[in-house]
């Protein structure tokens, strides 16, 4: 089959999809034609056969022999920036972080075109990247999620008093984040209000809404992903739970530039307050079992297809739902093949799910004829 790899992306997390983007598109070569679709920062769309290591991104030599394309609606091919058809797509594997992407934009374009894609459907995406929504879904389901409130841009320049009510039934410290953001950008941690209303600004320049949740302290870290289709009664295979290692919350750079990926077994060591991660995690069977099926639960709730990372907190021993990410970094890979399951052998279950969810959608009826306007109806008043 040939599959298109989708990466980059008009997105903060720009950079982090190239990797995801890179390692998948390799793993799925094994097996398939893959053809690279590189989104740039400007948001034109790239392929090219050289697209597929990240030098060619870090040194800017990714438009050397790359041709320009698009999609179009209702159909299933990749046509060039002068309308001639290049590729005929099977699927389209969504390896795109951040919004512009993982928030349900290319899921609603691949719907239009009819490509099967592997990632969660459109209202899933989107849930899974705004963290309010997220908290108030899980909070309605039951879930654990710590104690917060989230506030709009406007109410910082017309609702101060309103905005102070709201953080009083809260306790410092407190941690700030933009809703719609990935990867720990725009973060903030603040132990007062001056550091809020400071913190709130800097917030407030890379999303309209900001969640404001207290910050738990002495906490343990868990994630454990999920795979699988939507719906009730499919097979869902989760992860090993892993364990992030810090002396605080973990940034942009503690987690990228710092923090590569795991071993059996192993802590890795790092630098400005990531100390590593454990893998498995040091928790015991029950509590293993808790994040297991949480896990499940949250991937089924939202609707979730393909692979989600679901990221907990402990404290205290209370497993709270911090969020999901519906495109994880690595697509998680490193989790599932803690189990056994190779990449390529991930990457190939994900593409068997992608095509069955397009089947699936295929059935359902859309058209509904009626005289209505054989009728007249419709005209004025």
């Amino acid at each position: 089959m040939k599959i298109g790899v989708i990466f980059g992306g008009r997105s903060c997390e720009h950079d982090i999809s190239i990797i995801t983007g890179i390692m998948t598109l390799n793993a799925a070569s094994e097996r398939h034609s893959v053809i690279p679709i590189y989104i740039d920062g400007s948001g034109d769309w790239w392929t090219g056969k050289h697209l597929n290591t990240t030098q060619v991104f870090a040194d800017g030599t990714y438009k050397k022999k790359a041709v320009k394309i698009h999609l179009r609606p209702n159909s299933c091919h990749i046509y060039s920036d002068k309308g001639k058809k290049i590729y005929k797509l099977d699927a389209v594997i969504i390896c795109t972080h951040g919004r512009n992407g993982e928030d349900g934009s290319l899921a609603g374009l691949l719907e239009l075109s009819g490509v099967a894609y592997v990632g969660s459907n459109i209202l899933a995406s989107a849930v899974g990247m705004d963290k309010i929504m997220q908290k108030r879904i899980f909070k309605q389901a039951g879930l654990n999620v710590v104690r917060h409130t989230d506030v709009e841009k406007g109410e910082i320049r017309t609702n101060l008093y309103d905005l102070v009510n709201k953080v009083d039934t809260l306790k410092f410290p407190l941690i700030l984040k933009p809703s719609t953001l990935g990867s720990s950008i725009g973060i903030v941690r603040v132990w007062d209000y001056q550091e809020l209303f400071e913190g709130l600004n800097s917030a407030l320049l890379w999303d309209d809404r900001v969640l404001i949740e207290e910050a738990l302290c002495d906490f343990v870290e868990l994630n454990c992903a999920v795979l699988g289709a939507s719906g009730v009664g499919g097979e869902l295979l989760v992860s090993e739970v892993e364990e992030p290692i810090s002396d605080g919350f973990l940034g942009y750079s503690e987690k990228y530039e710092l923090f590569g990926g795991g071993s059996k077994g192993e802590v890795l060591e790092a630098s400005k307050g990531c100390l590593g991660r454990y893998l498995p995690a040091r928790i015991d069977g029950d509590l293993r079992e808790e994040v297991y099926e949480t896990a499940k639960r949250v991937f089924r709730l939202l609707g979730c297809s393909g692979v989600a990372r679901v990221d907990f907190m402990l404290k205290d021993g209370v497993l709270y739902v911090n969020e999901i990410n519906t495109v994880p970094g690595s697509m998680s890979n490193y989790l599932f093949e803690f189990g056994g399951l190779s990449f390529s052998a991930m990457v190939e279950k994900l593409i068997k799910i992608a095509i069955e969810e397009f089947d699936k959608k295929g059935r359902l009826k859309l058209r509904f004829d009626s005289n209505v306007l054989k009728g007249g109806g419709g005209g004025k008043g």
